[in-house]
Protein backbone atom coordinates (compact mmCIF):
# COMPACT_ATOMS: atom_id res chain seq x y z
CA UNK A 1 0.00 0.00 0.00
CA UNK A 2 1.09 3.43 -1.19
CA UNK A 3 2.63 5.47 1.86
CA UNK A 4 1.27 9.00 0.61
CA UNK A 5 3.16 10.58 3.67
CA UNK A 6 6.57 10.03 2.31
CA UNK A 7 5.39 12.12 -0.99
CA UNK A 8 3.06 14.87 0.72
CA UNK A 9 4.62 15.95 3.75
CA UNK A 10 1.09 17.75 4.61
CA UNK A 11 -0.10 13.73 5.51
CA UNK A 12 2.26 12.72 7.80
CA UNK A 13 1.72 12.76 11.51
CA UNK A 14 3.63 15.57 13.00
CA UNK A 15 7.02 14.04 15.27
CA UNK A 16 8.29 15.02 18.86
CA UNK A 17 7.05 15.91 22.09
CA UNK A 18 6.88 17.95 25.04
CA UNK A 19 10.27 18.16 26.73
CA UNK A 20 7.54 18.27 30.21
CA UNK A 21 6.40 15.73 32.34
CA UNK A 22 3.34 13.17 31.57
CA UNK A 23 0.54 13.30 33.59
CA UNK A 24 -2.40 11.41 33.68
CA UNK A 25 -5.63 12.90 33.30
CA UNK A 26 -7.57 10.93 35.64
CA UNK A 27 -5.84 13.14 38.49
CA UNK A 28 -5.63 16.84 39.08
CA UNK A 29 -6.02 19.32 37.85
CA UNK A 30 -7.40 17.91 34.73
CA UNK A 31 -11.30 16.58 34.67
CA UNK A 32 -12.68 14.05 32.41
CA UNK A 33 -16.44 14.39 31.82
CA UNK A 34 -18.62 11.63 30.10
CA UNK A 35 -17.27 8.45 31.09
CA UNK A 36 -16.21 6.29 34.15
CA UNK A 37 -12.99 4.06 34.55
CA UNK A 38 -12.04 0.64 35.98
CA UNK A 39 -9.62 -1.73 35.65
CA UNK A 40 -9.46 -2.62 32.13
CA UNK A 41 -10.01 1.63 31.37
CA UNK A 42 -12.83 3.90 30.59
CA UNK A 43 -16.39 3.04 30.20
CA UNK A 44 -19.80 5.25 29.49
CA UNK A 45 -21.88 2.86 31.64
CA UNK A 46 -21.16 0.23 34.08
CA UNK A 47 -19.90 -3.18 32.93
CA UNK A 48 -22.75 -4.67 34.96
CA UNK A 49 -25.46 -2.56 32.31
CA UNK A 50 -23.82 -3.12 29.47
CA UNK A 51 -23.89 -6.96 30.27
CA UNK A 52 -27.49 -7.04 30.83
CA UNK A 53 -28.54 -5.08 27.90
CA UNK A 54 -27.17 -6.92 24.65
CA UNK A 55 -24.09 -8.50 22.69
CA UNK A 56 -23.57 -5.09 20.92
CA UNK A 57 -23.58 -2.70 24.11
CA UNK A 58 -21.16 -5.32 25.38
CA UNK A 59 -18.82 -4.05 22.64
CA UNK A 60 -19.66 -0.67 22.45
CA UNK A 61 -19.86 0.56 25.89
CA UNK A 62 -16.00 1.00 26.83
CA UNK A 63 -15.79 3.49 23.54
CA UNK A 64 -15.23 6.61 24.70
CA UNK A 65 -17.97 8.56 22.54
CA UNK A 66 -19.01 11.96 23.66
CA UNK A 67 -15.89 11.78 26.62
CA UNK A 68 -13.33 14.76 26.85
CA UNK A 69 -10.69 15.92 29.32
CA UNK A 70 -10.78 19.75 30.66
CA UNK A 71 -7.81 21.64 31.53
CA UNK A 72 -6.14 25.06 31.75
CA UNK A 73 -2.36 26.19 30.87
CA UNK A 74 0.30 28.39 29.86
CA UNK A 75 2.19 26.03 27.80
CA UNK A 76 2.25 27.00 24.08
CA UNK A 77 1.70 22.97 22.92
CA UNK A 78 0.93 19.95 24.73
CA UNK A 79 1.71 16.43 24.05
CA UNK A 80 -0.74 13.37 24.12
CA UNK A 81 0.20 10.03 24.91
CA UNK A 82 -2.23 7.22 24.86
CA UNK A 83 -1.54 3.32 25.42
CA UNK A 84 -3.53 -0.07 25.48
CA UNK A 85 -5.83 0.81 22.60
CA UNK A 86 -9.22 -1.15 23.27
CA UNK A 87 -11.84 -2.54 20.74
CA UNK A 88 -10.82 0.10 18.30
CA UNK A 89 -13.39 0.02 14.86
CA UNK A 90 -11.70 0.07 11.85
CA UNK A 91 -14.58 1.52 9.22
CA UNK A 92 -14.00 2.22 5.53
CA UNK A 93 -16.37 5.01 5.86
CA UNK A 94 -14.66 7.12 8.57
CA UNK A 95 -11.33 8.06 9.50
CA UNK A 96 -8.75 7.35 11.85
CA UNK A 97 -8.51 10.16 13.71
CA UNK A 98 -12.87 9.96 13.91
CA UNK A 99 -12.43 6.76 15.71
CA UNK A 100 -9.71 6.73 17.33
CA UNK A 101 -7.88 9.85 17.52
CA UNK A 102 -8.24 13.18 19.89
CA UNK A 103 -8.80 16.53 19.06
CA UNK A 104 -8.00 19.79 20.96
CA UNK A 105 -10.02 23.05 21.21
CA UNK A 106 -9.52 26.06 23.02
CA UNK A 107 -12.84 27.57 23.79
CA UNK A 108 -14.51 26.86 20.09
CA UNK A 109 -11.13 27.31 18.13
CA UNK A 110 -9.76 24.40 16.83
CA UNK A 111 -6.28 23.51 18.04
CA UNK A 112 -5.85 20.31 15.99
CA UNK A 113 -6.35 16.65 15.88
CA UNK A 114 -3.84 13.85 17.29
CA UNK A 115 -3.27 10.87 15.17
CA UNK A 116 -3.21 7.55 15.84
CA UNK A 117 -1.07 5.25 14.06
CA UNK A 118 -3.06 3.01 11.68
CA UNK A 119 0.08 0.63 10.83
CA UNK A 120 -0.31 -1.35 13.37
CA UNK A 121 -3.91 -2.56 14.28
CA UNK A 122 -2.95 -4.74 16.82
CA UNK A 123 -0.82 -2.37 18.40
CA UNK A 124 -2.30 1.40 17.95
CA UNK A 125 -1.04 4.26 20.04
CA UNK A 126 -1.01 8.17 20.26
CA UNK A 127 1.92 10.70 21.27
CA UNK A 128 1.78 13.74 18.80
CA UNK A 129 2.80 17.08 20.24
CA UNK A 130 0.86 20.12 19.02
CA UNK A 131 2.02 23.86 19.35
CA UNK A 132 -0.33 26.85 18.91
CA UNK A 133 1.97 28.90 16.66
CA UNK A 134 0.59 31.83 15.77
CA UNK A 135 -3.02 31.31 17.22
CA UNK A 136 -2.17 34.73 19.96
CA UNK A 137 -3.82 32.61 22.34
CA UNK A 138 -3.90 34.23 26.08
CA UNK A 139 -1.24 32.91 28.27
CA UNK A 140 -3.15 30.83 30.16
CA UNK A 141 -5.76 29.09 27.87
CA UNK A 142 -8.61 26.19 28.93
CA UNK A 143 -8.11 23.29 26.25
CA UNK A 144 -10.77 20.70 25.57
CA UNK A 145 -9.55 17.34 24.22
CA UNK A 146 -12.35 15.26 23.00
CA UNK A 147 -12.02 11.40 23.14
CA UNK A 148 -12.14 8.81 20.55
CA UNK A 149 -15.43 7.63 19.49
CA UNK A 150 -15.00 4.16 18.20
CA UNK A 151 -12.65 2.98 20.18
CA UNK A 152 -11.03 3.63 23.62
CA UNK A 153 -7.56 3.63 25.17
CA UNK A 154 -6.59 2.29 28.91
CA UNK A 155 -4.47 5.21 29.71
CA UNK A 156 -4.32 8.76 28.37
CA UNK A 157 -1.40 11.03 29.43
CA UNK A 158 -0.97 14.84 28.60
CA UNK A 159 2.26 17.37 29.21
CA UNK A 160 2.87 20.65 28.59
CA UNK A 161 6.52 21.77 27.51
CA UNK A 162 9.02 22.16 30.46
CA UNK A 163 8.76 25.23 32.47
CA UNK A 164 4.89 25.59 31.72
CA UNK A 165 1.59 24.62 34.08
CA UNK A 166 -1.26 22.46 34.05
CA UNK A 167 -4.20 23.98 35.89
CA UNK A 168 -7.53 23.21 36.70
CA UNK A 169 -10.00 24.26 33.46
CA UNK A 170 -13.50 25.68 33.25
CA UNK A 171 -16.60 24.87 34.14
CA UNK A 172 -19.67 24.13 31.85
CA UNK A 173 -22.90 26.08 32.66
CA UNK A 174 -24.93 22.88 34.13
CA UNK A 175 -23.70 20.82 36.44
CA UNK A 176 -25.85 18.00 35.82
CA UNK A 177 -25.39 16.30 32.02
CA UNK A 178 -27.95 16.10 29.02
CA UNK A 179 -27.94 12.82 28.30
CA UNK A 180 -28.42 11.21 24.42
CA UNK A 181 -29.37 8.19 24.15
CA UNK A 182 -29.00 6.91 20.48
CA UNK A 183 -27.51 4.76 17.42
CA UNK A 184 -24.34 5.21 15.81
CA UNK A 185 -25.53 8.86 14.27
CA UNK A 186 -25.62 9.77 18.70
CA UNK A 187 -21.97 7.84 18.73
CA UNK A 188 -20.43 9.77 16.34
CA UNK A 189 -20.66 8.12 13.00
CA UNK A 190 -19.30 9.43 10.82
CA UNK A 191 -17.30 12.61 11.77
CA UNK A 192 -14.19 13.12 10.54
CA UNK A 193 -12.99 13.94 13.67
CA UNK A 194 -13.85 13.58 17.64
CA UNK A 195 -15.06 17.11 17.78
CA UNK A 196 -17.14 17.30 15.24
CA UNK A 197 -19.68 14.46 16.46
CA UNK A 198 -23.08 16.38 16.72
CA UNK A 199 -23.01 15.74 20.92
CA UNK A 200 -19.03 17.26 20.98
CA UNK A 201 -20.58 20.53 19.13
CA UNK A 202 -23.71 21.08 21.01
CA UNK A 203 -21.21 20.88 24.01
CA UNK A 204 -18.48 23.27 22.49
CA UNK A 205 -20.54 25.74 21.26
CA UNK A 206 -23.16 25.60 23.95
CA UNK A 207 -20.81 24.75 26.93
CA UNK A 208 -23.14 22.43 27.81
CA UNK A 209 -21.96 18.87 29.84
CA UNK A 210 -23.25 16.12 27.68
CA UNK A 211 -23.34 12.03 27.98
CA UNK A 212 -22.77 10.36 25.29
CA UNK A 213 -24.81 6.79 25.16
CA UNK A 214 -24.91 6.45 21.18
CA UNK A 215 -24.37 2.80 20.89
CA UNK A 216 -23.68 1.32 16.91
CA UNK A 217 -26.80 -0.76 16.28
CA UNK A 218 -26.99 -1.36 20.05
CA UNK A 219 -29.58 1.41 21.19
CA UNK A 220 -32.59 -0.95 21.42
CA UNK A 221 -34.06 0.11 24.60
CA UNK A 222 -33.47 -2.77 26.70
CA UNK A 223 -35.19 -3.35 30.24
CA UNK A 224 -31.76 -2.87 31.66
CA UNK A 225 -30.32 0.46 30.30
CA UNK A 226 -33.87 1.96 30.00
CA UNK A 227 -33.72 1.05 34.18
CA UNK A 228 -30.25 2.33 34.24
CA UNK A 229 -31.00 5.61 32.32
CA UNK A 230 -33.94 6.39 34.08
CA UNK A 231 -32.28 6.68 37.26
CA UNK A 232 -29.63 9.00 36.06
CA UNK A 233 -28.75 12.61 37.37
CA UNK A 234 -29.36 14.59 34.76
CA UNK A 235 -30.68 18.55 33.80
CA UNK A 236 -31.89 17.21 30.12
CA UNK A 237 -32.74 13.49 28.14
CA UNK A 238 -32.75 13.46 24.51
CA UNK A 239 -33.94 9.79 22.96
CA UNK A 240 -33.11 9.40 19.43
CA UNK A 241 -32.83 5.48 18.95
CA UNK A 242 -35.60 5.08 16.25
CA UNK A 243 -32.54 4.22 13.63
CA UNK A 244 -31.96 0.66 15.79
CA UNK A 245 -35.11 -0.60 16.33
CA UNK A 246 -35.61 -3.81 14.71
CA UNK A 247 -38.71 -2.86 13.07
CA UNK A 248 -41.83 -0.48 13.29
CA UNK A 249 -43.64 -3.15 15.55
CA UNK A 250 -40.76 -3.33 17.95
CA UNK A 251 -40.44 0.59 17.60
CA UNK A 252 -44.01 0.81 18.66
CA UNK A 253 -43.37 -1.52 22.12
CA UNK A 254 -40.27 0.27 23.39
CA UNK A 255 -40.80 3.91 22.67
CA UNK A 256 -43.55 4.55 24.71
CA UNK A 257 -42.19 2.47 27.37
CA UNK A 258 -38.57 4.53 27.81
CA UNK A 259 -40.55 7.87 27.61
CA UNK A 260 -42.76 6.80 30.77
CA UNK A 261 -39.52 5.16 32.49
CA UNK A 262 -37.62 8.53 32.19
CA UNK A 263 -40.42 10.67 33.24
CA UNK A 264 -41.87 8.57 36.24
CA UNK A 265 -38.40 9.15 37.66
CA UNK A 266 -37.86 12.43 36.52
CA UNK A 267 -41.24 14.02 37.35
CA UNK A 268 -39.62 18.01 36.07
CA UNK A 269 -37.36 16.79 33.70
CA UNK A 270 -37.08 18.13 30.40
CA UNK A 271 -37.21 15.25 27.37
CA UNK A 272 -36.63 15.86 23.79
CA UNK A 273 -38.01 12.93 21.34
CA UNK A 274 -36.15 13.07 17.95
CA UNK A 275 -37.32 11.30 15.05
CA UNK A 276 -34.63 10.07 12.44
CA UNK A 277 -32.47 11.87 9.88
CA UNK A 278 -33.26 11.17 6.31
CA UNK A 279 -31.84 7.62 5.55
CA UNK A 280 -31.93 5.99 2.08
CA UNK A 281 -33.49 2.86 2.82
CA UNK A 282 -36.64 1.76 0.89
CA UNK A 283 -37.80 -0.69 3.32
CA UNK A 284 -37.19 1.69 6.19
CA UNK A 285 -40.60 2.07 7.68
CA UNK A 286 -39.76 5.73 8.14
CA UNK A 287 -43.17 6.95 8.10
CA UNK A 288 -44.96 3.72 10.40
CA UNK A 289 -41.95 5.03 12.99
CA UNK A 290 -42.28 8.87 13.03
CA UNK A 291 -45.67 7.91 13.35
CA UNK A 292 -44.56 6.21 16.43
CA UNK A 293 -42.80 8.84 17.91
CA UNK A 294 -45.01 11.46 17.35
CA UNK A 295 -47.61 9.61 19.52
CA UNK A 296 -45.66 8.79 22.25
CA UNK A 297 -45.47 12.96 22.16
CA UNK A 298 -48.49 13.36 21.80
CA UNK A 299 -49.17 10.81 24.35
CA UNK A 300 -47.03 12.93 26.82
CA UNK A 301 -49.00 15.93 26.25
CA UNK A 302 -52.23 14.51 26.67
CA UNK A 303 -51.22 13.73 30.00
CA UNK A 304 -50.22 17.15 31.03
CA UNK A 305 -46.37 16.67 30.57
CA UNK A 306 -45.11 20.69 30.29
CA UNK A 307 -41.81 19.85 29.80
CA UNK A 308 -41.57 17.80 26.63
CA UNK A 309 -40.09 19.00 23.13
CA UNK A 310 -40.29 16.85 19.67
CA UNK A 311 -37.99 17.49 16.77
CA UNK A 312 -38.27 15.98 13.60
CA UNK A 313 -35.37 14.96 12.43
CA UNK A 314 -35.84 15.85 9.20
CA UNK A 315 -36.41 19.25 9.30
CA UNK A 316 -32.52 19.10 10.05
CA UNK A 317 -31.70 19.13 6.13
CA UNK A 318 -34.07 21.67 4.97
CA UNK A 319 -30.86 24.12 4.10
CA UNK A 320 -28.75 21.66 2.68
CA UNK A 321 -29.44 18.80 0.29
CA UNK A 322 -29.03 15.57 2.81
CA UNK A 323 -26.90 13.69 -0.06
CA UNK A 324 -24.28 16.39 0.62
CA UNK A 325 -24.78 15.63 4.41
CA UNK A 326 -23.98 11.95 4.69
CA UNK A 327 -20.93 9.66 3.75
CA UNK A 328 -23.39 6.42 2.79
CA UNK A 329 -26.88 7.66 2.93
CA UNK A 330 -27.77 7.17 6.36
CA UNK A 331 -25.17 8.62 8.75
CA UNK A 332 -23.71 12.19 8.82
CA UNK A 333 -20.78 13.47 7.10
CA UNK A 334 -19.41 16.65 9.08
CA UNK A 335 -21.61 18.55 7.43
CA UNK A 336 -24.37 16.26 8.34
CA UNK A 337 -23.57 16.17 12.13
CA UNK A 338 -23.46 20.07 11.72
CA UNK A 339 -26.71 20.50 10.59
CA UNK A 340 -28.22 18.04 13.28
CA UNK A 341 -26.00 20.80 16.17
CA UNK A 342 -27.98 23.24 14.29
CA UNK A 343 -31.42 20.91 14.71
CA UNK A 344 -30.88 20.17 18.66
CA UNK A 345 -29.62 23.99 19.37
CA UNK A 346 -32.41 25.97 19.53
CA UNK A 347 -34.28 23.61 22.02
CA UNK A 348 -30.99 23.31 23.98
CA UNK A 349 -30.38 27.20 24.10
CA UNK A 350 -34.22 27.88 25.30
CA UNK A 351 -33.67 25.02 28.15
CA UNK A 352 -30.02 26.40 28.90
CA UNK A 353 -29.79 30.31 28.30
CA UNK A 354 -26.74 31.43 27.34
CA UNK A 355 -24.22 32.65 29.52
CA UNK A 356 -22.11 34.73 26.99
CA UNK A 357 -22.90 38.55 27.32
Amino acid sequence: MLDISKIDKNFAVSAGTSTGEYMSVDEPPFKVYGLMRDDIGYMRIPKEVADSTSEAVKELYRHTAGGLVRFSTNSPAITIKAEGAYKCCMMPDMTAIGAFGFDVFEGELFHGSFQPTVTAKDDLNVEQRLYKGERNLPEWHDLTVYMPLYGAYKNVYIKPDDGYEIREGGSFRNEKPVVFYGSSITQGGCASTPGNAYTNMLSRYLNLYCVNLGFSGGARAEDSIVEYMSTLDMSAFVMDYDHNAPSAEYLGKTHRRLYEAVREKNPLLPIIIASAIPVYYDSWEGKERRKIICDTYEYALKNGDKNVYYLDGRDFFKEVPFDLCTVDGSHPNDMGMYMMYKGFRETLEKLFPSDKQ
